[in-house]
Parts: C-alpha cells; structure tokens; sequence
C-alpha cells in the first residue's frame, strides 16, 4: 500500500512492500507537461521491483522533486501549492491517486489527478468520450487525435464490447488509444468524476454508438458509466453526440434515435462527406470528425467546410 502526506516544506511518501510494487528514485525525467498517462505508467513498472517481505520504506524527499514523481505532477497542481505556501513541495496532494493507480494498475493508469478540475492546459475545454461496441473504431481514434492536437482535456471511457471491436479494427491496441487521453475511466467505475453532474466538462461524444447504448441513452438506463455520463450530460444539458454506424437502420434503432433526440442528444450517422473531395480514408474519417466537433463547440481545421475559402 502506498501512504504520503505533506507537511510543509518535505514531502513524505512511505511504501509498504508486499506482493506490491515499490517506486524507487532515479528512473529519468519525465515532462510532466508532455508525459502521457501511459507512458508514466511504463516508466514505474519498469522501475518496480517485487518483495515478498513486508516493510516500510520512509521516504523524506526535500528539494526539487524526484523524476519518477515530477512525471505525475501536473503543473497547474504543483503551481497551486506553490503560490498557496510560497514554497516548492516535493510532490503535490491531488497526484496521489495517479501514484496509487500506477502501482496497481500499471497497464490502465487513471489518472484522476492530471488536470483534474482545470479543464484542459491549453483551451480551458474538457470533453468526455464515449467508445462503446460498435464497428467504426477508426471514427473514435480521429476524434481523440484531433482534440489532443486542438489542446482539448479528454476523459475516456472504454465499453467492453468497444475493447473486442478495437482488437478487430485497429492496428494498435487498447493502450494507444488511451494514450490519446488525459484521464481513462473504467466502464464498471460508476463512482467516477464524470458520472455526476457536479463534475465541470463541456459535452460528450459517443463514438461509435453501439444499437445497445443507444437504447440505454435513449431510455435513462444507467448501467455503466459511459451511459451514466451520457446521462448526466443530458439533464445538466450539456452536447451529447452520439455517432451510429450500423446500418441499416431497425425499426427500434429509429425509435430510439428519436427517444435520443428528443431528450437533447445529436443523433449522427457516421456517414462522411464527399463535396471536399476526399483523397484517402483519413478524409473521410475528418469529415465526420468535423461535424462532431462542430456540436460539441470545439473550434477545429479538419476538414473543409462548403463554400469557405481557406
């Protein structure tokens, strides 16, 4: 188990070892700016060393912080204990649940306390991402590449159906596409930030929209937590766009993409473009990435618009 705590000006940070990992020091610099969630992860696990023996390790850190720390503090974090105590801390509170999640889970880092409450270092936006079981995989990793680049904050939510579809469709895995985001919630952590309405994010997108979550939006039913924070994105009337590729289209599908539109959701069919003469399948996948963002209010480039000259 991990405990730390702060008392001005030293950081403690103490580490018991058994069938646990132990974070040593002296595993390289990691920029804490750059440095994804997944990345810091594989950075302590390549560090962690196994014991069987159970002990405390103290660990009384002054000074700069050490570099297999200074990966998990988040600037804004660390400015903001700095200007409240006119001193610079080892480690900064908020960051303990990345520390905690890494050493338990070092292949799935959810790292709570990245950005967490600031809403993204670059445009001050935050937007949730859905990607639930259905075919169009692609359509999702488009969206995440382009709010990455536009410096948007994501919070990401993986359905288990979404994970065998992304084994079929995609080159990379699971962890790729989590390495596009800020914060990676688990679909079964109906206790997580975004599943109240309380928590600041500015919409959220369903990509794709499995036929299932559809009905669940639809409906209110609020058995995980993508569709929890569908929902709450709904009644704190927030954008929700959800993104159907399966076609063609049942009878109960239409029902519901009516159910959806009526309680306030963006019903989008997958289905790009061609007046801008698309040259490959990245264009396509823009297309409909464009229109997306277009709902969700975030300013973008990525594809041509009717009529606009560049």
């Amino acid at each position: 188990m991990v405990d730390a705590g702060l008392e001005f000006p030293h950081v403690y940070l103490v580490v018991t070892i058994g069938h646990q990992r132990q974070v040593p020091q002296g595993l390289g610099e990691v920029p804490p700016t750059t440095a994804s969630a997944v990345q810091r992860a594989r950075l302590v696990e390549r560090g962690c060393q196994q014991d069987h023996a159970t002990q405390e390790v103290p660990f009384h850190p002054t000074g700069d912080t050490p570099g297999v720390l200074e990966g998990f503090v988040t600037v804004p974090v660390r400015a903001g204990v700095e200007q409240g105590h006119a001193t610079r801390p080892g480690v900064g509170i908020d960051h303990l649940s990345s520390i905690r999640a890494a050493l338990r889970y070092p292949d799935v880092v959810r790292s709570e306390a990245s950005n967490a409450g600031t809403g993204g270092p670059a445009t001050g936006r935050r937007i949730v991402v859905g990607v639930s079981g259905g075919s169009g995989i692609v359509y999702a990793r488009d969206l995440l590449r382009t709010l990455r680049a536009a410096g948007v904050a994501i919070d990401l939510v993986v359905s288990a159906g979404a994970k065998h579809v992304i084994a079929a469709e995609l080159d990379g895995s699971l962890h790729d596409l989590e390495a596009l985001a800020d914060v990676v919630h688990k679909d079964t952590d109906l206790g997580a930030s975004i599943a109240s309405g309380s928590h600041r994010f500015d919409g959220m997108a369903i990509v794709p929209c499995s036929a299932g979550t559809l009905a669940k939006v639809a409906q209110g039913f609020t058995d995980t937590l993508l569709t929890r924070a569908a929902h709450v994105t709904l009644k704190e009337r927030r954008p929700l766009v959800v993104v159907v590729r399966e076609a063609p289209y049942s009878r109960p599908m239409l029902v519901n993409m009516l159910a959806a539109n009526d309680a306030g959701a963006v019903v989008m069919p997958a289905s790009p473009g061609f007046y801008h003469r698309p040259q490959d399948i990245e264009d396509l996948l823009g297309s409909v990435t464009g229109r997306v963002l277009d709902h969700l209010g975030v300013p973008h480039a990525r594809t041509p618009r009717w009529k606009e000259e560049a």
